[in-house]
């Protein structure tokens, strides 16, 4: 599968979990944006940018890149913090999601996910979809 269609993928299967679980959704109508959905919480807007992982690192993780691939010469660069405020990641493999907030990624280019250990640096962010720790 390409990446573009497993980019298209994720943002089918995040729309589907996140209206399922009541949230309200919006999907920007350009593809210039850093963003690939709104939520609305009735108090903020938070933007998020969906990445998705299919296959296993190793230890049972997953080595998810979050860098935007827009840079000039082809560089990859972080996403900013006036960009998005959260990823939404789904591997693949195990069928979950990630919902981390952009400032807990401090930058990097790469996550490394480990499902189902909340000791883990994101264990905590394992299905978060009430958009915590923001």
């Amino acid at each position: 599968m390409s990446s573009q269609k497993q980019g298209t993928l994720g943002e089918i299967i995040f729309l589907k979990e996140a209206v399922k679980r009541d949230l309200k959704v919006s999907k920007p109508f350009s593809h210039h944006n850093k963003y690939d959905f709104i939520i609305d919480d009735d108090e903020n807007l938070y933007r998020v940018q969906i990445k998705s992982c299919r296959m296993e690192g190793k230890g049972n993780g997953y080595r998810v890149r979050i860098c935007n691939g827009n840079g000039s010469y082809g560089k990859k660069s972080a996403y900013g913090k006036n960009e998005i405020d959260f990823f939404g990641i789904y591997l693949v493999p195990v069928e979950t999601w990630f919902i981390i907030p952009r400032k807990a990624t401090a930058n990097n280019k790469s996550v490394y996910l480990l499902p189902n250990d909340k000791s883990s640096k994101y264990g905590k962010y394992q299905e978060n979809w009430g958009f915590e720790y923001f």
